[in-house]
């Protein structure tokens, strides 16, 4: 089982909180949502694009892609950790004090989410996260009244979400250090964003990139970017399916 399937397996009970809001029949489908490895941002995003249906979304995780997956190379490449870095400061800014992102969920640093309010389950992430970042000077708690942190601090909490999505993504795509420099960039950036669902991930990992590609942005929040004012978005996740393109095009 993997890394984050464990860490999952160990927040439970917060699951359990975290479905409760959206009906029944949606929380029944927390083991469900563990067994994938799905985050809870990612579950927000299954519930809501399938209406809150708890048939649906349980079709939505459990159908699989009827394709065998692609041979692939068996070079490992080594991640190239600044270029990702510069890339993620160029799409999600670097704050020193709490913002909204534009959806209601407040963010600091390097994109680093602590959530709409401090019992959004987001947040009791967070918190641990900068428990395990900063000890006894975690800045968490400062930062609702209007704290904030320095460029080491931001430095810092940077370093340790991107070694942790690092991780996810491992865990979730079995060949990610094969595949070129662009393409783990553009498979993180979607990871960090929470934007690959399960039925892209599928694709993915069968080698169907023409499909997962056009599965990537299937998205509500995608369709909807431009009337929202958030035009960067589209632009970011149009950025990351080129890159799966591209790699489709070599396999040619």
């Amino acid at each position: 089982m993997s890394w984050f399937k464990e860490e999952l397996r160990k927040e439970a009970f917060n699951w359990n909180e975290f479905l409760k809001g959206f009906g029944y029949g949606v929380a029944a489908l927390g083991p469900l949502f563990m067994s994938q490895g799905i985050s809870p941002n990612q579950a927000i995003q299954i519930i809501e694009q399938n209406n809150r249906n708890p048939q649906a979304i349980q079709r939505a995780l459990t159908t699989q892609p009827s394709t065998q997956p692609s041979t692939r190379p068996a070079t490992q490449r080594q991640f190239d950790y600044g270029g990702f870095r510069q890339t993620l400061e160029q799409h999600e800014g670097r704050r020193n004090q709490l913002y909204d992102d534009g959806t209601g969920v407040y963010t600091v640093g390097v994109g680093h989410a602590i959530g709409r309010d401090q019992s959004d389950p987001r947040a009791v992430r967070s918190r641990e996260t900068f428990n395990k970042v900063f000890g006894p000077q975690n800045p968490w708690e400062s930062l609702w009244n209007k704290g904030t942190l320095s460029d080491e601090q931001i430095d810092q909490l940077a370093e340790h979400d991107i070694n942790e999505h690092l991780e996810r993504a491992r865990s979730r795509f079995p060949q990610f250090d094969t595949y070129p420099d662009y393409l783990q960039k553009a498979l993180l950036d979607g990871i960090y964003r929470g934007d690959i669902g399960p039925k892209t991930q599928q694709l993915i990992n069968a080698g169907q990139w023409q499909q997962a590609a056009d599965e990537y942005i299937n998205r509500q929040d995608y369709r909807d970017a431009e009337k929202k004012g958030m035009r960067g978005i589209r632009t970011r996740m149009d950025k990351n399916r080129a890159a799966m393109l591209q790699f489709a095009r070599e396999q040619r």
